[in-house]
């Protein structure tokens, strides 16, 4: 499973808005597919797909405020590895 983790856009930012979630749980996504809407400090950007794979769960609901590292979804991606951790792609 590869971890997707809140990116920090800025140094002062410690926390990013999850606003939507552009694809759900079961969704089989490519890598740099979007895959939700998070608000910063001064801006809105989308966080992409890491890699390739199946979204198995998400882990905060729209609304939630999250901080910089910490996972907000898990993807199959058809590896053994455990737990990979990957920033999203803003």
């Amino acid at each position: 499973m590869l971890e997707v983790t809140m990116p920090r856009l800025d140094e002062s930012m410690g926390t990013g808005k999850l606003i939507e979630w552009l694809r759900k749980e079961g969704d089989h996504v490519r890598e740099g597919e979007p895959i939700a809407v998070v608000e910063g400090e001064k801006t809105t950007f989308e966080i992409e797909a890491p890699a390739s794979g199946l979204i198995r769960k998400t882990l905060h609901p729209a609304g939630s405020e999250v901080p910089v590292d910490e996972p907000i979804a898990l993807i199959d991606t058809g590896t053994n590895d455990q737990h990979e951790s990957a920033r999203g792609h803003a």
